[in-house]
């Protein structure tokens, strides 16, 4: 009857802690393919982490088989019944991977049937979900990787047919070595604690299970340690240049962007030297957070893309990119952990290798003179905050705009969701440039005078770099009321930015849209143009003709900035309304969406319309419509008043849904504009963990009888009597120890000496 509890125990056990201690990376992937394949997508990635995954680089899965086998290893107490225990366990959990496995690839061609292309089915991602978490993930973030390697060339289908199968027999492989190695080390430690307890006495039927335990316990808790775990590149004439711009745009967005270049600063001074320079063109750290949905709506614009719309929220949070001209993809990526160390080091962001691919540009008898370029991705899971932090380390002890816009990062107004009155969203950027590296593939000669005149410091030598713009939704309403919009309200400051004392050329821009009677007037600029540097007439012409030609009206001035040149009128600036879209959802099974728009304008809304249909695409299967419209109407909206859409959803799979945002359009000042709402998620629960082990065997025994109906034609019947012959085998098992130990035993008695035994003799 041991053998068969401790048997029964083991694959319970082990299905139920591989549930519960699945790693967090796998949850986030279940999470969002769990709407499209429901509980089965968690119960195959459940089975896939206890199976597939590496205990040697898992500690928690090395853990969790280790547990189990010390377990079994106590309660059998014989060597030879253990092992042939434990490796009946694992045994089973063959087929019970299986049948998650078949349970996904039975729905695929229904999933299939109604998606739009090749990728159509893919929901969309969760806003948490990042190519960082997927590379986290074990087994799936193996599978990713290898399969880049194979996309970018860098090795044949042979190699990675055979890393593929070699990963994964030695992963399986090792479960039933490390079940015997601990499961021998249990039947000892059962053996020490049934003969002597642990204070060295025979220890009594009611003490002996808590002894056992508490030596399993010691041991568990000597586990638990387990579970947690550029060369110097010489430049000619140095030169430092700065810039600012502030912006409106029609839709009523505000932005700040900032640009500084540095020919005074080294590679050598970023740890950079000797081969890992050669051939080295650039490396550029990226930074963003809230562009997602920007980068969304012009994806969508392209309706060959509709379906790849989604995928870029696997864009990291931080990036690197590395570029060398020149050099063969392998040595270009072996050199490129320099630079992403130097990278890392710079600007307090840990990076780490993402993919790399190469491409010979030109055609023909061209890429005889163009040079093979490589470029090598890394990314990190910094968030844009760290790296904002650091992204001017370079350029702070510079003063001059440096200063306004490192103070504009210090008090949170430029890195989104730092304070109210944050940035809606962000990109920042910094690196370097090797111009000695381009200069060997173009020839000075090929580069006009007048270029040469004005850029000649940044024609050799190495280049560094750093840049950011912030942007505010809704962010170009003037503050006070006025008609004056003050980009310095924005940066959190009152004190007009001065230049560097150290730059050599600074530049001010400042800008609204172009269009009739933008700005005040036709003698109100637009556009207003700060120099550090006098201009020649020349060049001042060219400045006036490249703008007007655009319809901006341009006003150019040279000396100090000066608190005018960071404001712009709007009197006559058509923007939107100030109007709100909200979304929201409760509810949990049945969960109700509402969305409103409210008017906090002075102006009425006219020829409002707001659709959310939208709302649930990519969710074909799991998602119902059950009441309510997904559209409204309304001829007008008064100030200060709201409008409402509500409906209900019946969601049927576990999983995270991402509902798309609401589009508004409306009339407002005889102008139509446009909006969107807020994107939400919703989570639907997940298989409770207590509760896995027993779907695990009711799918187990679904898909076997399935299978077995397709060869036999009585699956059910097989598997039942199956089922009913192992029920009874443990009940007449346990039955036979019931009975051994209701019996008595027998009395023991002295052996009877021999009449000729001289210990019967009596002295």
């Amino acid at each position: 009857m041991r053998k068969i509890g401790a048997y029964l125990l083991g694959v319970f056990l082990l299905l139920l802690l591989g549930a519960a201690l699945i790693h967090p990376s796998l949850l986030v992937v279940a999470d969002w393919l769990g709407p499209v394949f429901g509980s089965s997508v968690y119960l195959a990635l459940t089975m896939a982490f206890l199976m597939l995954g590496d205990p040697l680089g898992i500690p928690i899965l090395l853990f969790i088989w280790l547990f189990v086998a010390l377990l079994i290893g106590c309660i059998v107490r014989r060597r030879i019944g253990a092992v042939g225990v434990v490796l009946l366990v694992w045994l089973t959990m063959l087929p019970i991977m299986a049948s998650t496995v078949f349970a996904i690839a039975e729905n695929v061609p229904n999933i299939l049937q109604g998606a739009d292309g090749p990728m159509g089915w893919l929901p969309p991602l969760p806003s948490g979900m990042t190519l960082t978490s997927i590379f986290e993930a074990p087994i799936v973030g193996k599978f990713v990787k290898v399969a880049l390697e194979a996309l970018n060339g860098n090795m044949d289908r042979r190699m990675l047919v055979e890393q593929v199968i070699v990963g994964l027999v030695t992963d399986v492989a090792l479960k039933p070595v490390l079940l015997v190695v601990g499961t021998l080390i249990g039947v000892e430690l059962g053996r020490l604690v049934e003969k002597r307890g642990l204070n060295g006495l025979k220890p009594s039927p009611k003490t002996a299970p808590t002894k056992a335990v508490a030596m399993l316990l010691i041991v568990c808790i000597s586990l638990t340690p387990l579970i947690p775990s550029v060369s110097g590149v010489r430049f000619g004439e140095e030169a430092y240049t700065e810039a600012m711009i502030g912006a409106l745009d029609k839709k009523g967005r505000a932005y700040i962007g900032d640009a500084f270049a540095d020919t005074s600063s080294t590679l050598s001074g970023m740890g950079l030297s000797g081969s890992d320079t050669d051939g080295l063109a650039a490396a550029v750290v990226i930074s963003h957070s809230g562009v997602i949905d920007i980068l969304r709506k012009l994806i969508s614009q392209d309706s060959s893309l509709d379906e790849v719309t989604s995928l870029v929220n696997l864009l990291p949070p931080t990036f690197a990119v590395v570029v060398y001209l020149g050099v063969p993809e392998a040595t270009a990526l072996q050199r490129s952990v320099s630079v992403s160390g130097a990278l890392s080091s710079t600007y307090g962001v840990s990076l780490s290798k993402l993919t790399s691919f190469s491409m010979q540009p030109g055609e023909g008898n061209q890429t005889e003179q163009m040079p093979l370029i490589t470029l090598a991705f890394y990314q990190s899971s910094s968030d844009v905050g760290v790296f904002a932090d650091n992204y001017l380390t370079q350029f702070r002890s510079r003063g001059g705009f440096a200063d306004t816009i490192g103070a504009a990062v210090d008090n949170g107004r430029l890195v989104p969701g730092e304070t109210l009155d944050s940035a809606s969203g962000a990109v920042f950027a910094a690196g370097f440039v090797n111009v000695d590296a381009l200069m060997t593939y173009l020839s000075i000669e090929d580069i006009p005078e007048d270029v040469k005149g004005t850029l000649g410091a940044f024609l050799s030598g190495s280049i560094t770099f750093a840049g950011g713009v912030s942007f505010w939704d809704n962010g170009a309403q003037p503050t006070d009321g006025s008609d004056n919009f003050d980009f310095l309200d924005l940066l959190g400051t009152s004190t007009t930015p001065s230049y560097s004392p150290t730059s050599d050329f600074s530049t001010l821009l400042t800008f609204a849209p172009p269009g009739e009677n933008v700005g005040g007037g036709e003698d109100v600029p637009n556009i207003k143009i700060s120099t550090s540097v006098p201009l020649t007439q020349e060049e001042l012409d060219a400045v006036y003709r490249f703008f007007e030609d655009m319809g901006y009206v341009v006003r150019v001035t040279q000396g100090a900035p000066s608190p005018d040149n960071f404001q712009i009128n709007t009197a006559d600036l058509t923007l939107p309304l100030k109007v709100e879209v909200t979304k929201t959802i409760t509810g949990g099974e049945t969960a109700t969406v509402t969305v409103t728009v409210t008017n906090k304008d002075t102006e009425p809304m006219t020829s409002v319309t707001l659709d959310d249909s939208d709302s649930l695409l990519g969710y074909a299967e799991g998602v119902d419509l059950v009441s309510g419209d997904t559209t409204g109407t309304w001829a007008v909206i008064p100030p200060g008043e709201s409008r409402t859409i509500t409906y209900k959803v019946r969601i049927d799979n576990p999983g995270v849904y991402t509902l798309e945002p609401a589009s508004l359009s409306y009339t407002g000042n005889g102008v139509e504009f446009s909006d969107t709402s807020n994107r939400i998620e919703t989570v639907a629960s997940r298989p409770f963990f207590l509760f896995v082990p027993f779907e695990l065997t009711a799918l187990t025994w679904m898909m076997g009888s399935q299978l077995l109906d397709m060869v036999t034609g009585r699956g059910v019947i097989i598997m039942s009597v199956i089922t009913l012959g192992f029920v009874a085998l443990v009940v007449w098992d346990g039955f036979r120890s019931y009975k051994r130990w209701r019996k008595p035993k027998e009395a023991s008695v002295a052996p009877q000496p021999e009449s000729g035994d001289k210990s019967e003799a009596h002295p």
